[in-house]
């Protein structure tokens, strides 16, 4: 019988010295028993949304689950403390499986995957074979799930949700699907399609496209736009754009707009195999993407070698396609891996996989004992800012990742190997169960990386302070710049919306500004300041 130990934990991480801020891991949890990687969301408040996938029975903190017959799936939320708050068990007497998760503003949880049987769900059942998309809410009430017919038709791979609040799922379609806006049917072979809904589960759009390879990951801006990437052989046509690949397999990344059509897509590539695994968006106009190539790719704006049988790569486009910038990490012989990839209020970017060698991530050298699970952070610009890799046995990756409105970031991924795992003085132990290769223990982690938020810098180019916080009706901003420069205030809410904007020329030396916040509610806000490009965000309180 498979067990599912869930233990309070903490990691302690290996990095090397480096010129940038400090960054600590607050807590972690270990689980165990799943048959797949999990998938975790975050919400604006810290909250961490699970999803697994299990056999026989699970424990969860003072919960045991029991599957009803062959695979089922729990949803399960930890606190911003890592505390477990809830968790909902979903199964039948035959397999079902959860595939992705993402979460809104306001900690409304939304899963995908598919059902075997009559599923309960929580209130509302559903008969037959289906693949299916659910909501539910902050405290693990069912919303809504809607059906999506025939099971063996179509399948679903992805979910992704804008701030506005409008819902995108990408997979693939076999032979039939009935998405209540659009019917399709077709026989053509590797047909994907990404379909939209809004928070209601009511469709929105479909559109379709063929692709020989992989939709891997999907993103949404704050314009509704969505991006997609993945791999993909010989040719794939997005609208009027036709990629073709390289001899192998290729990266991706491709656009849709608001109304389903396709505006761009490019590709990169070598003769090798090359993928693009992580795509996030945020709401500044910075497509980030991330996976890992082998020999020699031209980026667009760069053309990188690898220095190992494969190294990890992270770029950053507009959303017209332009590509801004990218990065190389590598060092070592064997292979290095980024299989996911977030973004935050501060336009950073941080990545998450696994290395097998001395690797390095701008300034900062990371060597691994066996292949370990990495983290790395980069600002707007290219710059690293910090990396680290967790210690002990070999046999862990970072799979997933996500982060918070004030930046913290939230890491889960398998440990591979049975055996005691070590993270700096901590150490538990890793198991596979019932002899079945699979079916293993995972970790979820945050990490602090951005300090309180109400102070903030960029290099040696300014720095401010946002005082008082709280405040009642006015919040005044001191700055000092090394130069005269060019400056945009944003003030956002806690649901991303846009409350102030203002552009400005601002002198060199100290700057001051203040903010009449009369007319805003009650609730904690974050003001983005944008100097040359140069993103910093820093939270408040009106009272």
């Amino acid at each position: 019988m498979k067990t599912f130990y869930l233990c309070l934990t903490i990691f302690i991480f290996n990095t090397l010295p480096g010129n940038i801020q400090a960054q600590s891991v607050e807590w972690a949890n270990k689980g165990g028993g799943v048959l797949h990687d999990p998938k975790i969301a975050v919400d604006a408040n810290g909250n961490t949304y699970v999803s697994c996938n299990f056999l026989d029975t699970t424990y969860l903190g003072v919960d045991s689950f029991i599957s009803a017959g062959d695979s089922d799936f729990y949803l399960c939320k930890y606190d911003s403390v890592g505390l477990l708050k809830w968790a909902v068990q979903v199964g039948s007497v035959l397999g079902d499986f959860t595939t992705d998760i993402c979460s809104d503003s306001a900690g409304n949880v939304y899963i995908t995957g598919e059902y075997y049987g009559p599923v309960d769900f929580g209130g509302i059942i559903l008969i037959g074979f289906g693949t299916f998309i659910a909501k539910y809410s902050s405290s693990g009430t069912l919303v809504w799930v809607y059906r999506i017919d025939p099971l063996h038709g179509i399948s679903i791979g992805n979910i992704a949700i804008s701030s506005s609040g409008k819902l995108v799922i990408g997979g693939n379609i076999y032979s039939a699907a009935d998405f209540g806006c659009a019917s399709i049917i077709t026989t053509a072979p590797d047909l994907k399609f990404i379909a939209c809904f809004d928070t209601a589960g009511v469709c929105q759009w479909v559109t379709t496209f063929i692709l020989h390879g992989y939709l891997l990951d999907i993103s949404m801006d704050g314009n509704d736009n969505t991006y997609i990437t993945g791999a993909f052989l010989n040719s794939v046509m997005f609208g009027s754009t036709v990629l073709n690949s390289n001899g192998s397999q290729d990266i991706y990344l491709a656009k849709c707009n608001a109304n389903g059509s396709w505006e761009w897509a490019l590709n990169a590539g070598s003769s090798a195999i090359d993928q693009g695994c992580g795509v996030s968006a945020d709401n500044f106009g910075h497509v980030f993407l991330t996976g890992f190539y082998k020999l020699t790719v031209p980026f667009g704006c760069a053309t990188y070698t690898s220095t190992g049988s494969s190294d990890i790569f992270i770029s950053c486009y507009d959303t017209s396609g332009n590509c801004i910038w990218v990065r190389q990490s590598g060092g070592g012989g064997g292979n290095q891996y980024s299989f996911a990839i977030t973004s935050d209020m501060n336009s950073n970017c941080t990545i998450t996989g696994s290395i097998l060698d001395t690797t390095h991530f701008g300034n900062f050298t990371l060597i691994p004992n066996g292949e370990k699970m990495f983290v790395a952070q980069y600002d707007s610009t290219g710059f690293c800012k910090w990396a680290i890799v967790a210690t002990g046995i070999s046999g862990d990756r970072g799979n997933d990742i996500g982060s918070d409105f004030s930046g913290n970031i939230y890491v889960s991924g398998p440990l591979w190997l049975a055996g005691i795992h070590t993270f700096g003085n901590y150490s538990f132990a890793a198991n596979y169960y019932n002899n079945i290769i699979n079916n293993k223990d995972y970790f979820l982690v945050k990490v602090n990386s951005i300090g309180s938020g109400i102070s903030d810098s960029q290099s040696d180019l300014y720095s401010f302070n946002l005082f008082p916080n709280p405040t009642t009706d006015k919040l005044q901003l001191s700055i000092y710049l090394n130069k005269q420069t060019n400056l945009q205030f944003k003030i956002y809410n806690v649901l991303g919306e846009t409350v102030f904007e203002q552009y400005l020329i601002s002198n060199f030396g100290h700057n001051n500004y203040s903010f009449n916040l009369s007319d805003l509610r009650k609730g904690i806000y974050f003001l983005n300041l944008v100097v040359n490009g140069l993103s910093s965000v820093a939270k408040f309180v009106k009272e």
